[in-house]
């Protein structure tokens, strides 16, 4: 998935910095509009099939029956035994599956609530909202400091993303390579250390100290693209 992510996001840099050097922003927002279009019409074309997550090959387990199925099932055959019908008969009718918009929003509802009593999830939750509120982007505030306080051309902003770029393709086949085994806490906590010295690299360029110590500022700006995003 960040393979893809990261090959998506290479020819999208290589387009939009040609789009926004050379013609008007509209036309960016043009053809961004007209690919989201296109994805919306292939989901359209989506069958039932694309929700079933058994392989063609696997067998049938009992394990893979559902139980709020199976509680369904039990309650139609009670509510038939109460009106009359005979044990036997019930037993071998076969109750229709129960299917429709809101049956299926409400055993979704019922199975994200029992997910977020989980431990795991729910601390994952708490996680990432803390790292919402802790941790803020300056994305936006970055794009017009490195066009008009640094002076870089908006083709240039869109090579450093696609350095960016690159390297979350490096990065992902690192981690194929040699961190899958890795536990997932492990990641994160490294992630964050990292992220650390990444935001002391922008602090660092923005109050302009790497002019103290002689370093171009697209040099700087490639090498700490290069490393951070890699990692």
């Amino acid at each position: 998935m960040y393979l893809s992510t990261g090959m998506g996001g290479i020819f999208g840099c290589i387009f939009g910095g040609l789009m926004t050097q050379n013609h008007h922003p509209k036309w960016c927002f043009f053809w961004y509009s007209f690919m989201g279009l296109i994805v919306s019409l292939a989901a359209c074309f989506l069958t039932p099939l694309s929700e079933d997550d058994r392989i063609a090959s696997d067998e049938a387990e009992d394990s893979d029956i559902s139980t709020s199925l199976e509680q369904y099932n039990a309650e139609q055959r009670r509510q038939m035994v109460s009106r009359g019908q005979s044990q036997a008969s019930v037993n071998q009718r076969e109750i229709p599956l129960r299917t429709g918009f809101c049956y299926r929003l409400k055993k979704n509802c019922q199975a994200i609530g029992r997910a977020i009593k989980m431990r795991e999830i729910f601390c994952i939750i708490i996680f990432f909202v803390l790292r919402g509120i802790l941790n803020p982007t300056f994305e936006e505030f970055s794009y017009f400091f490195l066009l008009s306080t640094i002076g870089i051309s908006k083709f240039m902003f869109a090579i450093l993303t696609l350095v960016g770029q690159i390297c979350h393709v490096i990065g992902a086949l690192l981690y194929k390579a040699f961190c899958r085994s890795v536990d997932t806490r492990w990641m994160i906590f490294w992630a964050m250390f990292v992220n650390v010295f990444s935001t002391f690299s922008n602090y660092f360029f923005a109050k302009r100290w790497n002019k103290n110590c002689n370093i171009n500022d697209i040099v700087f700006l490639f090498f700490t693209d290069v490393v951070f995003n890699t990692i």
